[in-house]
């Protein structure tokens, strides 16, 4: 029987991705608000900043454990790892 995704399971992988996005460098915590590692400017084009490769990333990670991973609120930059996490696990 398959593990049940958990919030847990979510903000670790959350974590792993920011390390690779980031575009600045510092300490990633739960705490940690998402705005101030990544940005919606960065790239080439709206769809390849570091903001949204990071949202494809993780919406990717968690259709690949078979959890839906919804619609992020608009606002998510300004929203802590754990923030975020709780608002996509709210749809359990």
């Amino acid at each position: 029987m398959p593990k049940k995704f958990t919030k847990e399971n979510l903000l670790e992988i959350m974590k792993e991705l920011i390390s690779n996005f980031q575009t600045k460098r510092g300490v990633v915590t739960v705490k940690t608000v998402l705005g101030n590692f990544l940005d919606d400017r960065d790239g080439v084009a709206k769809g390849t900043s570091s903001a949204n490769l990071y949202k494809q990333f993780v919406k990717w990670s968690m259709n690949n454990r078979k959890f839906p991973s919804g619609k992020w609120p608009s606002s998510w930059l300004a929203m802590s790892l754990e923030e975020l996490a709780d608002y996509l696990m709210e749809r359990e």
